[in-house]
């Protein structure tokens, strides 16, 4: 099972923009609710600004040394103060407003709600959300109660591991993902992080029909040497949206792969 860190830290996947300052994130009005108020959407709502809640059901596949593990959780975040999705995806479990929305069920499975992160999570190996997604807020004073069907389904990988057992700092990496090895996804992103996932040495935004990645010297230059656990991180998102009320919530189908890595002079 993977320590609820290194959960929160795959979510800045998400977007990588510059941080706004909190003041800043005050002044993001939130949206005004519509004729499709409660009807989920597919893809990502054109203005990014006055996100309050980021919903994510991710399907996680490790590579390591002692083999290889798949595991379905979910987290996910609520504000009261929207805000930009930029900020929510630099600063998961730090930004302003964040609130407990009441009972939290994905596939009537209840998500505990952590106090000091202020985020849900459900990390159970016995999960398994392949068959679709339905998000229910019990909903409190701040958020209003909503029952919500994904069906856009997870990113499909079609594929074992791809990525190298070892690398060394003196030589690009290209990493060949295949042909029509990736699909159903709106945002592909690699990155190479230690072993908790925690910090990320170098990462590449690729776009979605990417067929491969490239790592230059100086890309690679930021990773230690004989630092254990280093890993590959690849992420696959579908994106999917609900106005509610006068909250506007985010939706991610998230498939990841992590491959343990050894770096070499």
């Amino acid at each position: 099972m993977k320590n609820l860190l290194s959960i929160i830290i795959m979510c800045v996947f998400i977007f990588s923009c510059k941080k706004k300052d909190s003041k800043e994130q005050e002044q993001v009005q939130p949206p005004v609710a519509t004729s499709i108020d409660g009807i989920v959407i597919s893809g990502l709502p054109s203005n990014l600004n006055g996100i309050n809640g980021v919903f994510i059901a991710q399907k996680g596949m490790y590579y390591t040394p002692a083999g290889y593990a798949s595991y379905y959780y979910g987290i996910v975040y609520l504000t009261h103060v929207s805000q930009s999705l930029q900020n929510i995806g630099l600063s998961l479990g730090n930004f302003v407003g964040q609130d407990n929305g009441g009972v939290l069920k994905l596939n009537n499975t209840t998500f505990k709600y952590y106090s000091i992160q202020n985020c849900y999570v459900d990390t159970s190996a016995a999960q398994n959300y392949s068959t679709g997604i339905n998000w229910d807020l019990g909903g409190n004073t701040l958020f209003e109660p909503f029952n919500a069907n994904i069906t856009s389904g997870f990113p499909i990988l079609n594929t074992s591991n791809f990525f190298p057992t070892s690398i060394s700092k003196t030589q690009s990496v290209t990493v060949n993902f295949g042909t029509n090895n990736i699909s159903n996804l709106d945002s592909l992103s690699v990155a190479i992080s230690d072993g908790s996932g925690t910090i990320f040495y170098t990462q590449k935004m690729l776009p979605v029909t990417s067929n491969s990645v490239s790592f230059t010297v100086s890309d690679l230059s930021n990773i230690p040497l004989s630092t254990p656990n280093t890993r590959f991180l690849m992420s696959l998102n579908k994106y999917s949206y609900m106005f509610k009320g006068n909250k506007k919530y985010l939706f991610i189908m998230r498939t990841f792969l992590s491959s343990n890595v050894t770096v070499n002079p």
